[in-house]
Formats: structure tokens, sequence, C-alpha cells
């Protein structure tokens, strides 16, 4: 901080330094030095993107020391956000204040799943009314509705891994909508962000749930006549599988057949 005022405004160590300084700022939850700073920087380089957004976020409304991207989000549904404390995109859940013990609850199961593909926690809480659960992840949420085939095995699949991961590791979930994972088509692929309603059980019965939970995602996503280009094993796998190792096999070997003989 000491440095700043010594360097041309103009310059990128200026600009450079500015940024790391307003980040220990951020980190220390001095915000309003921190906003001086990014002012300072924005005023002498109006071009500097970065400090445009993280003024944003300092000014935005916030939820702990969650910026959010617009009003508060609907209940239940993944929205956009900025975690000040991490300068860092990320999406974030709510509550009613009331089930907050509840969503305190579903944010240290997932925070202790500690897996790849599941979306790290990194602030939970509740403030004006909301109890908030925050995590990281790129993408969007997944659409609902069929795919193309090549995308719907590949996410399929991926969803699959990623439900048995869980299951093995004792964590339930209600429902495997899309709307739980986010799409990286071009990134991380696919991440389970959206842990509501998710409940501690023995791994078995966790496995058992999450197959049938991904058979009924195989029927949202992939379209009705694609499955006449499919193997009938690996049809008859997706329709009737009641393990998760035995349904990621069919979608692997579903994929394997699309590349080898396209439609």
């Amino acid at each position: 901080g000491v440095l700043l005022p010594t360097l041309p405004r103009t310059g990128r160590v200026y600009a450079r330094l500015a940024m790391r300084r307003a980040s220990q700022l951020l980190t220390r939850h001095a915000d309003d030095r921190a906003k001086a700073v990014l002012t300072d920087l924005h005023q002498a380089q109006p071009g500097q993107r970065t400090a445009e957004r993280w003024l944003r976020a300092v000014a935005a409304r916030r939820l702990g020391r969650i910026a959010l991207a617009g009003e508060l989000p609907a209940r239940g549904r993944l929205a956009m956000g900025f975690w000040l404390d991490g300068q860092c995109a990320v999406w974030i859940r709510t509550a009613a204040a009331a089930d907050a013990n509840r969503l305190a609850t579903e944010a240290a199961l997932q925070a202790g799943l500690r897996l790849p593909g599941i979306a790290p926690v990194v602030e939970h809480g509740a403030a004006h009314g909301s109890a908030y659960v925050a995590v990281v992840g790129s993408g969007r949420p997944l659409a609902s509705g069929p795919m193309a085939l090549p995308a719907a095995l590949g996410v399929l699949a991926a969803a699959a891994r990623l439900l048995r991961a869980a299951a093995l590791a004792g964590v339930a979930l209600p429902d495997a909508s899309p709307a739980r994972f986010l799409h990286d088509p071009r990134g991380d692929g696919l991440t389970l962000a959206d842990l509501d309603g998710a409940i501690a059980v023995d791994p078995s019965d966790a496995g058992r749930r999450h197959a049938a939970l991904a058979r009924a995602l195989v029927d949202t996503l992939l379209p009705a006549e694609a499955t006449e280009h499919l193997p009938v094993d690996c049809s008859t796998a997706l329709a009737q599988a009641s393990d998760l190792a035995i349904l990621v096999d069919a979608l692997d070997r579903s994929i394997l057949r699309s590349i080898r003989e396209p439609t």
C-alpha cells in the first residue's frame, strides 16, 4: 500500500499492485479501504475490467460475504454471486431463515465430501432473513430436456459417476434434477453443485437411491428415439440397472458405440 502513491498511475505495475492490495483488504473485510484503492485504479485506468467488476461487487447487495448479481435468488435455486473474501464467482442457494439448521447440515455434508466434481463450499450462514450456502463451480446450471445423443451420453455418464461418488461417501439426494448440476463443456465438464435435501445414509442405501435417480435422469436428457441406436444390452441397462457401476459401464459403452457408428 505504501508504494502505490509513488508509482505512475497508468502503468501495469501500479495496476497489478493495486489489485493485490485490494485483494488483501477484501480478505480482511476492510471493504471501504478496498473500494478506495479500486476506485483510484478505475479512474486512472478505465479499461481495468477486473477492478470495475470488483467495485460492482463491493457495492452490491450481499448475504454474508457473498455479493449478489441481482435480487435475492429464488429459494432453492442456484444463482450467481461473487465471494468477496476469495474474489471469485460463486453459486449461491438460499432458504428461509427457519431452515438455517438444515442448510448448515447440508453445507457440512457437501464440504466434507472433498471429491472431484463436487462443488466445494466457500461460505454458509444466515443474513437478511435468509439462510444461504455458496459454492464454487464453473459453467451454468444444466438445462432440462432432451439433448443430442453424444452430448446427452457424456453428461449422463458424468452425472452417474458423481451420484456414485456421493453414494459411496454416504450422501443421498432426493432427486437428480438437472438444475443440481453445473455444465461447462469447455472446462470442468459436469459439477454437482446443489445438495439441497441431501442426507447422510448408509452407502449401500444411497447407491440404490441414486441408481433410480440416474435412470430418471436418463429419461429426462436422452431423447426417446435415441435408444433405438444403442446396443440392446446398453439400452436395457439404462432402463433397468439397479447398480450405478453397471449404469456407468452401459453409458460408457454407449458413448463408444455413438463415436464408432455416428447416427
